[in-house]
């Protein structure tokens, strides 16, 4: 049996068309339940009374949207579980907001237009590897623009990109390796920024399993993340 067999699934996007073609897809695989919402504050009121599998989700909605949805799950402000896994659609004027996301541990990126095998692919590898949970506190403190949804984003401030620490590159060996060669607790030696110089992992962390699939996802978006730097 397919393991998206027999799953609930809470599908959130202000799209009908969208909306239909997840359903579709989802369908195929004969879940226990979809269940459709057009914001994150339906999706909520949904949650209240009904226990789902995985939630998927676009980002830009009014009242609230993918990132508030999220957050609300990773806090325990939802009735949902706090580590429940979240599909999040993304687009490239989302490409500033990714690193929320990733804050918020979203299990799997899935860029628009949406692929049937990319998103099953990427709904079975969240239902294998449930995140790990952060404390409340500190998903509490990650903020959300408050605006999103609401109207076109403005453009972004123009960032300088981020360069490593002197001292990191003085103290340990680096090679620039590609991102489908980087193996489970390798270290990274530069911070991960997007195109934009906006920063979406820390240098100095330890790439799991899940760090890797996640910048991954994202090589479609953004090309400049199929390579980091890594410690030696």
């Amino acid at each position: 049996m397919d393991a998206l067999a027999a799953r609930s699934y809470l599908i959130v996007d202000d799209e009908e068309t969208s909306r239909l073609l997840v359903s579709r897809f989802l369908r195929q695989v004969e879940p226990g339940q979809l269940l459709l919402a057009t914001n994150g504050q339906e999706a909520l009121d949904l949650l209240a009374a009904n226990p789902v599998d995985c939630i998927v989700t676009d980002l830009n909605m009014r009242p609230v949207n993918g990132l508030q949805l999220l957050k609300a799950v990773r806090t325990g402000a939802s009735a949902a579980r706090r580590d429940l896994p979240v599909v999040l659609f993304t687009g490239h004027s989302d490409i500033d907001l990714v690193g929320v996301a990733l804050a918020l541990d979203v299990h799997a990126f899935v860029v628009k237009p949406v692929a049937r095998p990319v998103l099953l692919e990427r709904i079975r590898r969240s239902l294998a590897q449930p995140a790990p949970t952060t404390s409340v506190e500190a998903y509490q403190a990650i903020e959300i623009p408050p605006t999103l949804g609401a109207e076109p984003p403005a453009p972004p401030p123009p960032v300088a990109p981020v360069a490593p620490s002197p001292a990191v590159g003085r103290r340990w060996p680096e090679v620039l390796t590609a991102l489908s060669e980087v193996r489970e607790d390798q270290v990274l030696s530069r911070d991960v920024v997007n195109q934009n110089g906006r920063l979406l992992i820390n240098a100095g962390t330890k790439l799991t399993r899940r760090f890797i699939d996640r910048l991954t996802d994202l090589v479609e978006l953004d090309s400049s993340l199929a390579e980091v730097w890594i410690r030696v």
